[in-house]
């Protein structure tokens, strides 16, 4: 898990990021930034939580259609990192999902993702 301590904060759910520099592969050569892989990671854990609390959706039962990242600036290491779900809606007629995350330190933006998820079968 790249997520934990889920809360809502300002009416949006959020959860911390996890940014353990010994991971032998996310971090695989020194950094002074937070790798992007973390960052994707920590958008797919996201999502698939918020699924699964808000749709009682399991992650077998869709696929991302999109995922799509605007990395806007570099994450910084030793800062409070959090994950946010800005917008998360259902198109009921056709099952599909679409939620924009965002990644913040300090209020600011450091990443903004768009997912679309759509049914398995």
């Amino acid at each position: 898990m790249v997520i934990y301590s889920t809360e809502e904060c300002d009416g949006k759910s959020r959860a911390q990021l996890l940014i353990n520099e010994l991971h032998p592969a996310i971090f695989d050569h020194p950094l002074d930034h937070v790798p992007g892989m973390l960052l994707i990671e920590s958008f797919r854990q996201m999502a698939f939580l918020c699924l699964y609390k808000k749709f009682d959706v399991y992650h077998e039962n869709v696929f991302m259609k999109i995922f799509d990242i605007d990395f806007i600036k570099f994450t910084e290491l030793h800062i409070d990192t959090y994950c946010y779900i800005e917008n998360i809606c259902r198109d009921e007629s056709t099952g599909q999902i679409k939620m924009v995350l965002s990644i913040r330190q300090n209020d600011l933006l450091t990443a903004l993702c768009h997912i679309q998820f759509s049914n398995n079968g």
